[in-house]
C-alpha cells in the first residue's frame, strides 16, 4: 500500500495525491505526497503543485525534504497530480499516461480505467519504434507485420479501436465489480454512454503515425 513519504500517512483510495514523475526514491520507486500535506485539504482546493505549496512542504517537513532529491522540493514540474480515480476499482488514474473513460452521473463526472494493461507504449502500438514485447489484445494488435511504420490511415485508426468499450467489458465489470455497478443507473452500463480519453503521449503518437501513413498513401 502507498503512503505519503512526507507526512507518513497512508494514501486511501479516492484521495488526491501527487507522485514524482521519475522513480527517484532510494527503494527504486516513486515519491508520493498527499495533497493535504501541503494544505490542500478540500477537493475544491486541489490543484497542480506550485512553489508556494513546496514552500509549505519544506516548512512543515524539513527533515524529510533534506533527504529527498532537491528537485522535488524546488521544482513543481517534477510532480504529477492524481485526482481522478476509477469508479469501479478505486484505482488512481494518471491522466498523462493512462487511457480512461468518463461519463456523467448526476452532474458529476465519473471515470473508468481502460481494461488493457500498458504492456506496450503508444510508440510501440503505432509502430513508431519496435515492440519490446507485450500481451493481451495489444499483443495481437502488434503481431500483424510488426515491421516498420503503419502504411495506411485505416491501419492507424484500427490501433485505437483496441480501446473501444464493448458490452462484454461491462459484463466483466458486473462480474468483478458488482457493488459499484449496482450503484449506477442501468444506462451507464453500456459503452455508448462513456467517452474515451487518450493521454497526450498517445495522441502525439497517433498524430505522428497518421502523418506517416498519409505520406505513404500519397506516394503509393
Amino acid at each position: 500500500s502507498k503512503y505519503c513519504h512526507f507526512s507518513h500517512k497512508p494514501l486511501p483510495d479516492g484521495v488526491p495525491f501527487f507522485h514524482s514523475r521519475k522513480r527517484c526514491h532510494p527503494n527504486g520507486g516513486f515519491y508520493f505526497l498527499l495533497c493535504s500535506a501541503v494544505g490542500m485539504t478540500r477537493l475544491m482546493d486541489v490543484e497542480p503543485l506550485n512553489r508556494d505549496a513546496l514552500a509549505v512542504l519544506q516548512t512543515d517537513f524539513p527533515m524529510t525534504c533534506d533527504k529527498a532529491p532537491d528537485a522535488l522540493c524546488e521544482d513543481p514540474s517534477e510532480w504529477t497530480l492524481v485526482n481522478k480515480f476509477c469508479f469501479f476499482s478505486g484505482g488512481p488514474i494518471n491522466v498523462e499516461e493512462d487511457v480512461y473513460y468518463r461519463a456523467e452521473l448526476g452532474g458529476t463526472e465519473i471515470y473508468m480505467l481502460a481494461f488493457l494493461s500498458p504492456s506496450l507504449s503508444p510508440e510501440e502500438l503505432y509502430r513508431l519504434k519496435p515492440s519490446s514485447g507485450g500481451g493481451g489484445r495489444q499483443q495481437g494488435q502488434q503481431q500483424q507485420e510488426d515491421t516498420g511504420p503503419l502504411k495506411s490511415v485505416a491501419a492507424v485508426e484500427e490501433v485505437e479501436s483496441v480501446y473501444d468499450l464493448t458490452e462484454r467489458d461491462f459484463d466483466d465489470l458486473k462480474l468483478y465489480h458488482l457493488g459499484p455497478c449496482r450503484a449506477l443507473p442501468p444506462y451507464l452500463l453500456h459503452p455508448e454512454t462513456w467517452t474515451k480519453v487518450l493521454p497526450p503521449r498517445f495522441v502525439s503518437a497517433r498524430e505522428e503515425a497518421l502523418r506517416i501513413a498519409q505520406d505513404w498513401e500519397s506516394r503509393y
